[in-house]
């Protein structure tokens, strides 16, 4: 890898013996940074709860995915792969699923990982995740056979059950010691023990300012290479510290000044000023990005009208709402936009000539169509992050990041003007 470094933070590097493995990183701090190489994050929120079962909140995920392994983990085309599973049989019917785990796997307190500490993990994230309460509606019985080996039986197949354990969404099915995943979903637990790559610095967490995590040494990746959350994750610092800078112009300083590593969502209008700096290097850290989603409540006036839900159809031009969300930059987001009758199989562009050529009582059932979507999941706003020269590829799993995404839908002026009058039109009713 061709890393751009200056003299003073090269100097720096050698001076605190920091130089990882896998590429050089620049070490202002270096009384903090003598005994471990580091990695100094800026992540984009505070890890104010750490408990990723109780949140849905995807910077406790991001945590979670550091300290907590899963049975498995998808890859870049989003396909379930085995991670703490050696195997799986499925029996012909779909019906019964037998898991064994690989062996050696270890907690971070240095007791193994058994199949009594999956079913109980498994439990306790099916009572909060949507595809997991699917499952255990369908659920016969799920326990463990030896200390690798455990079973679920079900009342009728389900085909995306090694999906849903090792989906990307919140909540994820982290595998935490029995003891912990014994904890009511409904509260939080307290204590932080995983078999992940890495193990919470519980001492030295100040909600608000610094979340810090270790290497453990004890962990066995996979051999495979690493793809997303699939594959060997192997961590290329001893030591990763999340630093909580609220202000972004603040962050961004400490970035250029080499005071932290990586920025891991920039706001878009300091995009421009990180890349004029040959030290910071900014890239797309998810390209699959984004998808924002405008809903209507169907309870009230006027959005009880499917007329005026049209009508805001008509209106939007969601390159305005891109645009003003990542900037002028037409990189950052792409696609387009679409929303979805409730006939089965009819899918339409947002378009308003093909979607409102029909008179305005026409029958529609409409159910999701009052979803307007800014994006589409293939191509979503992409949020940069800016990482010093040469980091981000060093650490494949180190983090899921962040993403957003766009829509290219135009709309004529007129025809949208047209959408605002109806729409208030049908307000006034």
């Amino acid at each position: 890898m061709n890393t751009q470094m200056n003299r003073r933070a090269f100097l720096k590097s050698a001076a605190g013996g920091t130089l990882a493995a896998a590429g050089g990183f620049a070490t202002p701090a270096i009384s903090q940074r003598a005994a471990a190489r580091a990695l100094r994050l800026v992540p984009h929120a505070d890890l104010a709860n750490f408990d990723p079962i109780w949140t849905t909140a995807y910077i406790a995920r991001n945590a979670g995915l550091l300290v907590w392994d899963m049975l498995y983990g998808v890859d870049n085309k989003l396909e379930p792969q085995r991670q703490m599973v050696e195997s799986e049989n499925v029996s012909a019917d779909g019906l019964t699923w037998t898991f064994r785990l690989r062996a050696g796997l270890k907690f971070h307190d240095g007791e193994p990982v058994l199949a009594k500490d999956a079913v109980a993990s498994i439990n306790r994230w099916a009572a909060r995740d949507s595809m997991g309460q699917m499952l255990k509606a369908i659920e016969n019985e799920l326990v463990a056979l030896d200390d690798r080996t455990f079973r679920w039986v079900l009342k009728k197949p389900y085909p995306k059950i090694l999906l849903a354990l090792g989906k990307l969404g919140t909540p994820c099915c982290f595998v935490m010691p029995a003891r912990i995943a014994a904890t009511d979903p409904f509260k939080q637990i307290n204590e932080y023990v995983g078999s992940g790559p890495m193990r919470f610095a519980k001492n030295e967490w100040a909600p608000g300012s610094k979340a810090v995590f270790e290497k453990f040494v004890d962990y066995k990746p996979r051999q495979e290479p690493a793809s997303w959350l699939a594959g060997g994750r192997r961590i290329a610092s001893d030591r990763i510290e999340w630093i909580v800078i609220a202000d972004q112009a603040t962050a961004a300083a400490a970035l250029q000044s080499g005071e932290v590593d990586w920025l891991e969502l920039p706001l878009p209008d300091i995009v421009p000023t990180l890349r004029k700096n040959r030290n910071v290097m900014v890239d797309v850290a998810d390209p699959t990005g984004y998808i924002g989603t405008l809903f209507f409540n169907h309870l009230h006036p006027p959005f009880n009208d499917v007329r005026a839900r049209r009508a805001v159809l008509m209106a939007l031009n969601q390159a305005d709402y891109m645009r003003a969300y990542v900037g002028t930059d037409d990189r950052m987001w792409k696609g387009r936009a679409r929303h979805v009758d409730s006939r089965p199989g009819q899918r339409c562009p947002q378009s308003v000539g093909r979607c409102h050529r029909r008179p305005v009582d026409a029958p529609w059932h409409e159910g999701r169509l009052c979803r307007g979507r800014l994006g589409h999941r293939r191509c979503a706003p992409r949020p940069e992050v800016a990482t010093r020269s040469g980091r981000l590829a060093d650490f494949p799993h180190v983090l899921v990041w962040s993403r957003l995404r766009r829509s290219n839908q135009q709309t004529h002026s007129r025809q949208r003007g047209q959408g605002v009058l109806r729409m208030a039109e049908y307000s006034s009713d």
